[in-house]
């Protein structure tokens, strides 16, 4: 949580004062950047995907049960 909340603010405020305030180093910071996107993220990220798109195909007019009812029909 420390790091993503790093990875948005970088821009405004340095890494390494950003690591002091959390309690982080900035080199534990750059080496989490490198690590690959764990598969469950993956998983998660791609059912966001279609969940977005079969919100929009119902002209944002859907809720949790229908798009549920709408992606089990797709698979």
């Amino acid at each position: 949580m420390k790091f993503h909340f790093i990875a948005a603010h970088r821009a405004e405020f340095r890494v390494r004062s950003l690591g002091r305030v959390l309690g982080v180093s900035a080199s534990g910071f750059y080496r989490w950047t490198r690590r690959p996107t764990p598969r469950q993220a993956q998983r998660t990220n791609a059912l966001l995907v279609h969940i977005q798109a079969a919100y929009t195909a119902s002209r944002r007019m859907y809720e949790a049960p229908r798009i549920h009812a709408e992606l089990r029909a797709q698979g």
